[in-house]
C-alpha cells in the first residue's frame, strides 16, 4: 500500500491491485471516534438525504457513531477514487445481505466495505470487479494465546517492525 495522505486521527491509504488484465486502485480510510463530535454537528455534509433521515431515527449513541463514522470512512475512500464532488452526493444503502451498495454519479463502478469496532471505523473502496472485504476487531492481550493458535506466522508483520509480540497479532 502507498500512503497518500493523513490527518490527525485519520489514515488514507491507496492500495494497488494487480491483476492479469492490469492495475487498479482501492482506497482504505481509517478514522477515530474523536471525529464524531465535529461530524455530528454537520451530518448533512457527509450523509445523503436518505442516510440523514435514517441517522436521525437512531436513538442509541453507539449506533449513531458507528453509522456516521462508517459512512464517513466509506465516502472519504470513495471520493479518492471518483470524481464525485461531495460526500453527501453519494448514497450508501443496505443491500439484501446488509452489505453497502454505493449509488452516486462517478461511483457507478465502485463498491465499499465498512467496519467499526471500539473507537475506530474503517472502509475500503474498490472497483466492483475486484471485491475486497475488511474487518477490524477490538482485542486485548487476553486473546493473544488464541490468536497465536489460529494465525500463521507468514500472515504477521516482521517482529522487528512491532513494539511487542502482542502488537504482531493485534
Amino acid at each position: 500500500p502507498e500512503l497518500s495522505g493523513t490527518r490527525a486521527q485519520e489514515l488514507l491509504l491507496n492500495v494497488k491491485l494487480e491483476r492479469e488484465s492490469g492495475h487498479q486502485t482501492a482506497c482504505l480510510f481509517l478514522t477515530h471516534a474523536s471525529q464524531y463530535a465535529a461530524l455530528s454537528s454537520q451530518p448533512e455534509s457527509v450523509l445523503h438525504p436518505e442516510e440523514l433521515k435514517y441517522f436521525h431515527s437512531l436513538s442509541a449513541l453507539k449506533r449513531k457513531k458507528d453509522y456516521l463514522l462508517g459512512r464517513y470512512a466509506a465516502k472519504r475512500a470513495l471520493l479518492s477514487l471518483s470524481l464525485t464532488a461531495s460526500a453527501a452526493e453519494i448514497h450508501i444503502r443496505s443491500g439484501v445481505f446488509q452489505q453497502p451498495v454505493v449509488i452516486g454519479l462517478g461511483c457507478e463502478e465502485l463498491s465499499a466495505c465498512i467496519t467499526h469496532s471500539g473507537n475506530f471505523a474503517a472502509a475500503i473502496a474498490f472497483p466492483t470487479g475486484h471485491p475486497i472485504g475488511i474487518d477490524i476487531e477490538w482485542h486485548d492481550n487476553a486473546v493473544l494465546e488464541t490468536l497465536k493458535q489460529h494465525v500463521d506466522t507468514h500472515e504477521l508483520p516482521p517482529a522487528e517492525l512491532c513494539a511487542s509480540e502482542a502488537e504482531r497479532y493485534i
